[in-house]
């Protein structure tokens, strides 16, 4: 698989492991996201900078796949909308190689 984009919450677990894994496969990563939106067909994440002072819109340059992280609470569950079926659900089996 090649996914293009992987959403992870904004956790310390998260937030310890994303850069390492960004940088071994030679990726960035955007991190602390509070919004995201789509201009000029490019996604557009908004974080927060300076500890909360500046709201930030920040894009990726290199290509895919991209990493960003979000904020606890950077949408409402009661503002989301119920689909008219299930999410797909695929297991995969994930091989890694020692070293």
């Amino acid at each position: 698989k090649q996914p293009k984009l992987v959403l992870m919450p904004h956790t310390y677990q998260v937030r310890d492991f994303v850069p390492k894994l960004a940088t071994a496969m030679g990726r960035t990563v955007i991190s602390d996201c509070i919004g995201f939106k789509h201009e000029n067909g490019k996604l557009v994440f908004t974080r927060q900078m300076f500890q909360g002072k500046l709201a930030a819109d920040v894009s990726f340059t290199s290509d895919a796949p991209w990493f960003a992280t979000f904020q606890n609470g950077a949408f409402r569950g009661d503002k989301a909308e119920a689909g008219t079926s299930a999410a797909p659900v695929e297991s995969v089996s994930v091989d890694i190689a020692d070293g």
